[in-house]
């Protein structure tokens, strides 16, 4: 009787209400570690998603560009001399998000794209040769459009500081197929 100690209890129903009460802890215990692992993740999980349902990607225009222009507007600055040199320079954009690397033909620097608006503020000539004594970077200013499953950049190439130098308006045509398919 000593399980009871003296309620009137006997030793197999003290026993059999132990068991139960463990039971009931368990199955306690099971639910408050179902809802740590599982249900506050699965809410910071929809938190995180609600947070970030009005972002939106950068638009696509890495890989290489066909560029038309008349280049002679530049004639004047040889920083645009890799340029004046080319029959038909390609533009080549390698993307990371909204930031941009840029080349055209000889000349690069970094670039970004905000709500289809390609620029670049910095394109030099490749091997650290800063045009001699006149270190005047070539910008390009473009807007992306997209016409008929093609992707095209309209803008304009200016040099800095170069007040002889004329802007020269450009179109490229993208070569790559993911730019031209708007992913």
């Amino acid at each position: 009787m000593r399980a009871g100690y003296n309620t009137g209890i006997s030793t197999a129903e003290a026993v059999c209400r132990s068991a139960v009460w463990r039971l009931r802890m368990f199955k306690r215990n099971l639910i408050l570690g179902y809802i740590c692992l599982v249900g506050i993740p699965l809410l910071a999980m929809i938190a995180i998603l609600d947070a970030g349902h009005g972002l939106r990607a950068a638009a696509v225009v890495g890989g290489t560009w066909d560029v038309q222009a008349d280049f002679q507007g530049l004639a004047s600055s040889p920083c645009a001399a890799p340029l004046l040199a080319a029959k038909r320079p390609a533009l080549r954009i390698s993307q990371s998000g909204r930031y941009l690397a840029l080349s055209l033909d000889r000349l690069q620097g970094p670039g970004r794209v905000d709500d289809g608006i390609v620029t670049a503020g910095a394109l030099r000539t490749a091997g650290g040769d800063f045009c001699g004594s006149q270190d005047h970077p070539v910008i390009l200013r473009a807007n992306l459009e997209r016409s008929a499953g093609q992707a095209f950049l309209n803008g304009t190439i200016t040099v800095d500081g170069c007040p002889s130098c004329a802007a020269v308006a450009f179109r490229a045509t993208s070569l790559n197929p993911s730019a031209k398919a708007g992913r």
